[in-house]
């Protein structure tokens, strides 16, 4: 196994690693890129040549990758595309919790290095409030449609079924959800009530939605809540919910609800912990008929009403329709990295231009924006699609409040060499631009703040971290008195008896000069004089007695 793979790099971009000759990831890699994939806010100290460009780009590419994914298959047909059911051997429908649909608290991996392949895990640590995420892929108008989730520790965990509709941090506490709790109590729209019995770290809760009979269900470690069938007398032999008339013909995601927990979800892609209801089968097998892609395109268009339904004849003209360039035209960026200086932002476009070759379906386009260029041809980055934009404050700024550079639908917002940043005086222009970026919401209004800067500790990078940052981890390798290694320390021990001047006559300059001497502040002179003196009125002393 690659070494960047372990890190939940995806295989595109660790082949890209590969082709730069990069055999093991830099120690900041190793701690950023995970949390990064995770879904939050980062602070790394990093120096330059550490590696810091590649432990912010790599994850901003996946994520953005896969993002665009998600939502080109929505604008394809409101469903999943061919192109995602390939992505199984027997046809099954690629889900995924959503990178996108969650809440701004919410940690996903979808692909975690330690935990067999297609499950995910997701966590979420505030103990004060709950966050939640919805799936990539929900179901609608029929069927028999299962997922489980295995607790991982003793927080907070509410599973089960909602619209896109529904409140992401209230799992059935509005009328468009259903929720179950590990308190043992049933939740939607706003009513808690008993049901089936308490769970918690170590087991497994199956839930289960019959869009035939018009049911919610849950089971734990296998035993039907419900009691029906299970030899579970604790249930009250009915279905946790009947899906009322107004839910009738939205489409059902599956969703988690956690505070202070961490738990395992899967849709069907790896095997059960224990086997679905009779007729039940994972949301990643329901027939493409009955489901519903979870993105932009989802929440308020024509699609979405009708419930995700389309045409043969639609899906193949999309399907092969224009080119990549024609299909990329208008995106506008999900990533935003600002550079103190010029010469840093064309190496970090680069960075993203090379690493960015092997990701397909989409592609990812990243485009320069930095001073004494011309803005036309910036202009026309922008109208023919970027997804990373790479440049200094001031010309980010300025296409900004031009109107000519779009960030309400920023994901990532990148500061490199923040300390530098700062020096720099862009303060002003880094906090103008992150007032106007969306913060929070559905698809891709989530922001996530990187600072990366040789030092975390200074007051203006922390001041500035407080400002912009999330609750962020920290990624601070060195510590609050670590020195960076470009600076080098030395030490002279001048004895003042023999000179008041440091004389560096013995060192000369490039040019051969001597170096003029350096004076001493003579500090120890006057203690060696305060001890001649006591040594003196010793000496007299000693004579007078």
């Amino acid at each position: 196994m690659s070494a960047f793979e372990e890190l939940g790099v995806c295989p595109e971009l660790i082949r890209a690693a590969d082709d730069a000759g990069w055999l093991l990831p830099t120690p900041v890699q190793a701690e950023a890129v995970p949390l990064i994939l995770g879904g939050g806010d980062v602070l790394a100290a990093a120096e330059t040549g550490s590696g810091k460009t590649g432990a912010f780009g790599i994850p901003v590419l996946q994520i953005v990758h896969e993002a665009l994914r998600d939502a080109a298959a929505t604008r394809a047909t409101g469903g999943p595309s061919a192109a995602m059911t390939d992505e199984t051997a027997d046809g099954a429908a690629s889900v995924r919790v959503s990178v996108d649909d969650r809440s701004a608290l919410f940690a996903v991996n979808n692909s975690p290095p330690d935990l067999p392949k297609g499950l995910a895990l997701t966590q979420a640590r505030s103990p004060a409030q709950w966050a939640g995420a919805r799936a990539t892929v929900g179901v609608v108008h029929g069927g028999r449609h299962h997922f489980e989730i295995t607790v991982v520790d003793d927080g907070l965990v509410r599973c089960g079924w909602s619209t896109v509709a529904g409140s992401l941090d209230g799992l059935g506490t509005d009328s468009r959800s259903f929720g179950f709790g590990g308190t043992g109590t049933k939740s939607h729209g706003g009513r808690f009530e008993t049901f089936g019995e308490p769970f918690g770290a170590g087991d497994v809760v199956g839930c289960s939605v019959d869009l035939v009979a018009g049911v919610v269900n849950f089971s734990i470690n296998g035993r039907d809540c419900s009691g029906r069938g299970s030899g579970n007398t604790s249930g009250d032999d009915e279905s946790a919910f009947t899906i009322p008339a107004s839910m009738k013909g939205h489409a059902l995601f599956p969703a988690v609800c956690l505070k202070n927990a961490e738990c395992v979800v899967n849709f069907g892609h790896a095997p059960w912990e224990y086997a679905p209801p009779p007729g039940h089968d994972g949301v990643a097998r329901a027939d493409r008929n009955f489901v519903k892609i979870n993105g932009p395109g989802a929440r308020g268009s024509s699609t979405a009403s009708s419930g995700g339904r389309s045409t043969n004849a639609t899906h193949a003209k999309t399907k092969g329709a224009g080119t990549e360039g024609e299909r990329r035209h208008g995106r506008t960026p999900k990533a935003i990295v600002l550079e103190p200086a010029r010469d840093l932002a064309e190496q970090t476009r680069d960075f993203f231009a090379s690493f960015a070759t092997n990701l397909r379906d989409p592609t990812i386009s990243a485009g320069l924006f930095v001073g004494g260029t011309d803005v036309g041809r910036d202009v026309k980055t922008l109208r023919d699609g970027c997804d990373v934009a790479v440049g200094t404050p001031g010309r980010i700024v300025d296409m900004v409040e031009s109107g000519k550079l779009d960030v309400s639908g920023v994901r990532f917002f990148v500061l490199d060499e923040a300390d530098r940043l700062l020096d720099s005086g862009n303060r002003g222009a880094i906090l103008k631009l992150f007032d106007r970026m969306p913060k929070s919401g559905d698809g891709f209004c989530r922001l996530q703040v990187l600072l990366f800067s040789a030092t975390l500790h200074s007051g203006d990078i922390e001041d500035l971290a407080a400002r912009l940052c999330e609750r962020p981890a920290w990624v601070d390798l060195r510590g609050k008195d670590s020195v960076p290694e470009t600076v080098h320390h030395a030490c002279v021990v001048v004895n003042p008896d023999e000179r008041s001047t440091f004389d560096r006559s013995t060192f000369d300059d490039a040019s051969g000069a001597a170096l003029p001497p350096v004076p001493t502040d003579n500090a120890h002179a006057h203690d060696d004089q305060n001890q001649n003196q006591n040594q003196n009125q010793n000496q007299n002393q000693n004579q007078n007695q």
